[in-house]
């Protein structure tokens, strides 16, 4: 929940910085593993330049990234190889960067052995993997906020596409999860609010901040977030 509420820290900060008017985070109840869907904040239909609106779409993912790296450092160093490789449970899908961090920060594991995740380090995985879902560039994620601005908007249009085909697929082959988020992306559609200025330069440390999410979601993206074993 700190990580979820430094995410939406983040957004808040934003939108003081331009000046925009919005509400306090509004936690999601939910039936899931963390007992939410995570949280929203309200503000109501202003005109965004493009500045504010990259601003503020990335600016959660970036508050919500570096408590998840902490966590997961601290967690993965409390955490303990599995010494009954029997037992029931249910195992977390690797990222690119989970893997590599897991191999030099987590205790050693035999050939038969898997890692017992403590709570802290959980929470660490959870918080990546919430901001890899909030990197998806569909409907009003905050990877459709900043990446709609960076690029065009019929390249906007067919990454949407891109996307759709990607979640089916990996609806079929990877988790069935899956299929709720291709049916959230086919209904919010390609479409997302203009700003008032398209052509005003984002500068260079937004585009650097642009293509660094981008690889980013590609190291903590989990296509099998989880199975049964």
């Amino acid at each position: 929940m700190g990580i979820l509420t430094l995410h939406e820290i983040g957004h808040l900060l934003a939108a003081r910085w331009h000046g925009l008017p919005f509400s306090p985070p509004y936690f999601i109840p939910a039936p899931t593993l963390i007992g939410t869907f995570g949280a929203i904040i309200r503000m109501p239909p202003v005109s965004h330049t493009r500045k504010s609106l990259f601003d503020i779409g990335i600016s959660g993912p970036l508050a919500g990234l570096f408590p998840s790296l902490i966590a997961l450092g601290w967690g993965l160093h409390l955490s303990r190889p599995d010494f009954q490789p029997d037992s029931s449970g249910i195992g977390l899908g690797e990222s690119i960067l989970f893997h590599y961090v897991s191999t030099f920060l987590g205790p050693s594991l035999g050939s038969h052995q898997s890692l017992v995740l403590s709570p802290i380090g959980f929470a660490g995985w959870t918080g990546l993997f919430v901001t890899a879902l909030n990197l998806i560039p569909v409907g009003q994620l905050d990877g459709s906020h900043f990446l709609f601005v960076f690029w065009k908007q019929h390249i906007h249009r067919f990454i949407w596409i891109v996307i759709l085909a990607t979640l089916a697929w990996m609806g079929f082959f990877y988790w069935e999860g899956w299929w709720v988020w291709f049916l959230f992306a086919l209904l919010m559609g390609p479409k997302h609010f203009p700003v008032s200025d398209p052509d005003e330069p984002l500068g260079k440390p937004r585009v650097f901040l642009a293509i660094f999410m981008i690889f980013l979601e590609i190291l903590i993206f989990v296509p099998s977030p989880f199975t049964n074993h």
